[in-house]
């Protein structure tokens, strides 16, 4: 596996970035949970202009890295949008959005526009919203579906559904990195920054040390999808597991090292924590993913220093 980045994933992640800023950053996510109408009005032309539609992340290893990598800088400012689910939509689809989703149940952004449901088997079935979003505080976005008619098989979008899903998480750890990292350095305690104490500079290390592992992760999910096809299904729920590890502990140091200024909305880091909490839960949260993962390996093996399960690779 070669960790470098395709030249055109490279360039892609930095014009979101770019076109990200200039529309507000974690702003975007504040003025959607106002009005959920942002969504459709101000980031679905802002992603169509950035060329969504133009990916294929199962036509090979550079698009999906660059699916990936839009829905890592999607991740950094939480933008509130199912950037995933459109990136699947495709011919396959019927151009439907792709929601990981068993059954009828909830789906973020299930409101924004036609949706297929996909279970980790790849049968997918057409899904309808059944009301408005929640507009919960740790799913703003969260909409009832129910599913009705069969729209064949898409394993290849349930497996990279759950890498890109991760490398959106990728993104919200890493700007809840640099935030803490900004706000120690700045923060002064006892007549020094709150970065020079020993405590501080270990919780950050370990805290970018579990963002680097979950990168090579996301990059090593993201070539097993592309190469090697169903037995991938082990790498990408493995992604999904060591996403939501991750996120549950770096979002708890960053957000100790804020102390109390870390809990109101006017500070992105609470943006950053709340947002992500449905990609997280919703439909597989860490247990379940758990639990999938053991049956996964016993289906297709699992590379490690000894041959795991069925598969034996």
């Amino acid at each position: 596996m070669n960790l470098e980045l395709p030249e055109i994933s490279v360039a892609l992640a930095e014009s979101a970035a770019t076109a990200f800023a200039r529309a507000g950053g974690t702003q975007i996510a504040r003025d959607a949970e106002r009005e959920p109408r942002v969504r459709t009005d101000t980031v679905e032309p802002m992603l169509v202009a950035l060329g969504i539609d133009d990916i294929d992340p199962c036509a090979g290893a550079d698009e999906a890295a660059a699916a990936a990598e839009l829905c890592r800088v999607a991740g950094r400012v939480a933008l509130p949008y199912p950037v995933e689910m459109r990136l699947l939509a495709s011919t396959r689809s019927d151009g439907r959005l792709v929601a990981l989703r068993p059954g009828p149940g909830l789906v973020e952004h299930g409101d924004v526009g036609a949706i297929t449901a996909v279970d980790l088997r790849g049968d997918a079935l057409e899904a309808r919203p059944t009301g408005a979003p929640h507009r919960s505080r740790l799913g703003p976005f969260l909409v009832d579906v129910d599913t009705g008619d069969t729209a064949g098989e898409l394993a290849a979008e349930a497996r990279l559904g759950l890498v890109l899903r991760a490398s959106y998480v990728l993104g919200v750890c890493e700007a809840a990195v640099a935030l803490a990292t900004a706000h120690t350095a700045d923060r002064i305690q006892f007549d020094q920054p709150l970065a020079d104490f020993q405590t501080v500079r270990f919780s950050l290390a370990d805290a970018t040390v579990a963002v680097e592992s979950l990168r090579a992760i996301v990059h090593f999910g993201i070539w097993r999808c592309a190469t090697v096809g169903s037995d991938a299904l082990t790498d990408a729920l493995a992604c999904h597991l060591k996403a939501c590890d991750v996120a549950q502990d770096v979002l708890r140091r960053t957000q100790q090292l804020h102390g109390a200024s870390a809990f109101p909305d006017e500070h992105d880091i609470s943006v950053l924590a709340r947002h992500v909490q449905a990609r997280l839960r919703v439909p597989y949260e860490s247990e379940r993913a758990a639990l999938l993962l053991v049956d996964a390996i016993e289906a297709h093996g699992f590379d490690g220093l000894f041959a795991h399960g069925g598969g034996r690779r």
